[in-house]
């Protein structure tokens, strides 16, 4: 049932200019290395008796609501871009709406939920949709917590009792921007999706030249001392 899922991550990488040298077996390696997925138990208070289960169906009918600032132009076309490959793969269009400011309309079911926002992280806007999906999922979070983002672009998949959400949160360009600006506020959006709907995890380029083989991949860096907006 997930074989699909790691054919997709190898596909994916295939729409980036490949190089001479890489071949089945490179891909692959990539495919696993991004594809091993491991629930993250830093989360203090996290109920640990609900079971987890990763299913290539569910994810395959996903919805994405999307909330806070509505989509710049260059947000759509990313968004609508990864509708029309998703749909070349599965065969079907992923469900896609506008619902607001707050998560409050996104509804249950396979639901990964979208906030976009421009300038300061809206942590409160955060903190109320986890708790939301942790009430309506039963995602045994602690009830109330406050929750604070740690970078420009952040993704997570809850495994609940009643369901299983999804929450991306990235940042967005509030307005004109220069190459490298629209660059980088692309490739955090098209990674946080790719992540999301085909369960990949980050994988790290240590060596600055090397090239990219997929849209997980990504270079290690620790914005935390700098400014998002810093170019």
């Amino acid at each position: 049932m997930l074989l699909p899922f790691r054919i997709l991550v190898i596909l994916l990488a295939g729409l980036l200019a490949i190089p001479a040298m890489a071949g089945k077996d490179e891909f692959v390696d990539l495919a696993d290395r991004g594809w091993n997925y491991q629930l993250r138990t830093t989360m203090l208070g996290r109920d640990l008796s609900i079971p987890v289960r990763i299913s290539g169906q569910t994810l395959a009918g996903a919805a994405l609501c999307i909330v806070g600032d509505p989509p710049a132009p260059s947000t759509r076309a990313v968004l609508n871009t990864f509708r029309d490959l998703a749909a070349h793969i599965f065969g079907k269009q992923i469900p896609m709406r506008y619902a607001g400011p707050t998560s409050d309309l996104c509804g249950a079911g396979r639901t990964v939920v979208l906030r976009l926002y421009s300038g300061l992280p809206p942590n409160k806007a955060l903190s109320d949709d986890l708790n939301r999906m942790s009430e309506t999922y039963g995602l045994g979070l602690p009830p109330g917590r406050f929750y604070v983002a740690n970078s420009p672009a952040m993704a997570q998949t809850f495994f609940g009792r009643h369901g299983q959400p999804t929450h991306i949160m990235v940042a967005q360009p509030r307005g004109p921007t220069t190459i490298l600006e629209a660059l980088f506020y692309k490739s955090i959006l098209i990674e946080e999706l790719y992540q999301s709907f085909t369960f990949g995890m980050d994988v790290l380029v240590f060596e600055r030249d090397a090239a990219f083989l997929s849209k997980l991949q990504e270079f290690p860096v620790n914005p935390q001392r700098m400014a998002w907006t810093s170019p």
